[in-house]
């Protein structure tokens, strides 16, 4: 039984894999922000509009946007081999393209709507102050974690 459920899954993926990338991390995304009232924040009621909000991000970034990035660009960039030469490249990509400009952007600027500012602009605009802080500053620290996370591709 298990093994037609992901057969059907992969099936389904196939053959519409933005739909069910969206699908997968909108229902994770839910079910982790709504985990998250409960049993970290110790809410008393659920905060539904919060939960769709996360939801709806984690859908589009994590599903959509990251399937196009992960699953088309780079493999195209640099194939689908699983060596650690294409892992490097990939992760590098990963690190200095893709989360300095593209995700961590559409967090700052969604995360500005979605909490009641006036516009992506206004997110972008906080991205950009925050940023500027940080990048001058590069640490041993996240040297190291762009080295541990080279492996990432190869799993």
């Amino acid at each position: 039984m298990r093994l037609r459920v992901f057969e059907a899954y992969r099936a389904a993926y196939d053959k519409s894999p933005y739909a069910v990338a969206f699908a997968t991390c909108f229902v994770k995304g839910g079910a982790s922000d709504t985990l998250a009232q409960f049993k970290i924040e110790r809410a008393e009621s659920w905060d539904v509009l919060r939960t769709v909000k996360f939801a709806s991000f984690s859908g589009l970034q994590t599903g959509c946007i990251q399937h196009f990035f992960y699953n088309v660009v780079f493999t195209r960039a640099f194939g689908p081999q699983r060596t650690m030469l294409v892992a490097v490249r990939k992760t590098l990509a990963e690190c200095l393209g893709y989360i300095p400009f593209v995700y961590m952007p559409n967090y700052f600027m969604l995360k500005s709507v979605f909490n009641g500012g006036s516009s992506l602009s206004e997110g972008l605009g906080d991205y950009v102050a925050e940023i500027s802080g940080i990048m001058p500053n590069r640490s041993f620290a996240s040297r190291v974690w762009l080295l541990c996370r080279s492996a990432g591709p190869l799993c």
